[in-house]
């Protein structure tokens, strides 16, 4: 896994590369909706990359990231001096609202574009346009968006 994240006046963003054995790749990246400093999105790459390891139900990995903080941190070598504070930085923030008694969820669409393509029958040009757009944004690991 290669992590990285970065923050300028226009925002903050953060990249993983996860490479199998075999060669293998599959990117990531993100924009984070809140504020934050460039540390704080290093850990945050970290952590994406780390959880994306872990849903691919990865057995044995090599971590890669240019912040000698970050790891420094992870491997047990460094120590925080002092917390800024307890709270996350991105407690109180509405991520997003999902109704999860749903039996079709707003993501299948995406899903099933990325996996095979396809649009739902329903779909009209907008519609189709909109499900590209979106699923920009998506990766598959597997079946799992």
């Amino acid at each position: 896994m290669y992590f990285d994240g970065a923050m300028n006046k226009s925002g903050a963003s953060i990249g993983v590369v996860l490479e199998a054995p075999n060669g293998e790749q599959l990117l990531m990246s993100k924009r984070l909706c809140f504020p934050t400093t460039n540390n704080i999105a290093e850990y945050e790459a970290c952590i994406c990359g780390l959880e994306a390891l872990i849903a691919v139900r990865a057995k044995k990995v090599e971590v890669f990231g240019d912040s000698m903080l970050v790891v420094s941190h992870v491997k047990g070598e460094w120590e925080l001096k002092e917390e800024k504070s307890r709270i996350p930085c991105y407690e109180g923030l509405i991520i997003a609202h999902l109704d999860l008694e749903d039996e079709m969820k707003w993501y299948e669409d995406i899903r099933r574009y990325l996996e095979v393509r396809e649009y739902p029958q329903s779909a009209n040009s907008r519609d189709r346009a909109t499900i590209r757009r979106l699923a920009t944004q998506f990766t598959l690991a597997g079946r799992q968006l």
